[in-house]
């Protein structure tokens, strides 16, 4: 019974080593953005408000919040990497999507230029938003090396087509909107 109490605790000691040495190895990826300092708030709507109106609530909670003493900086996003986020389809034209040795989709969120500035966003090529990208403006995106060097392989993703939505895939926006199909 000892032998085997001590084999188990042997196990369960090389296994929470291995856990804080992996936890060790994702702590110190480079991935890009910095969330230090950092604080996540989300709004929940109870009515329905149309997209001009939730605008205007999140531009007001982004002033509030920007007057906090001890506040550095404050601004609106969709998601964040690592918690909610969108998976639209999308499409590259030219190729058929995804392409060969994609294990995951690119997942979509909106940004601001002040929020790419507080996650210490890198830029490796291009150009990262600006104030000018705003509503009405042409559309732009970011899109990380990993995407970059899979669908424009040997080219340059800048100036890159990509699609986004449901149009031309066979899904019908209202339906799905409406719970069906």
């Amino acid at each position: 019974l000892v032998g085997i109490q001590v084999a188990l605790c042997t196990v369960l000691l090389m296994g929470a080593g291995l856990f804080v040495r992996s936890l060790q190895r994702v702590q110190s990826q480079d991935l890009g953005f910095s969330t230090a300092h950092l604080l996540h708030v989300t709004l929940d709507f109870r009515a329905h408000l149309d997209g001009v109106q939730r605008d205007l609530v999140h531009e007001e909670a982004v002033g509030r919040i920007a007057a906090v003493p001890g506040v550095s900086g404050a601004t609106v996003v969709q998601g964040m990497p690592f918690s909610s986020h969108h998976i639209p389809p999308i499409s590259v034209p030219g190729f058929t999507f995804p392409p060969p040795m994609v294990q995951q989709l690119p997942i979509m969120y909106g940004a601001t230029p002040a929020y790419l500035e507080m996650m210490g966003v890198t830029l490796r090529q291009g150009r990262l938003f600006t104030e000018r990208d705003g509503r009405g403006a042409t559309l732009v995106a970011l899109v990380n090396e990993t995407m970059a060097r899979t669908v424009w392989a040997g080219r340059n993703a800048v100036g890159g087509c990509i699609r986004t939505g449901y149009a031309g895939f066979g899904l019908d926006p209202d339906a799905m909107a409406a719970g069906q199909p």
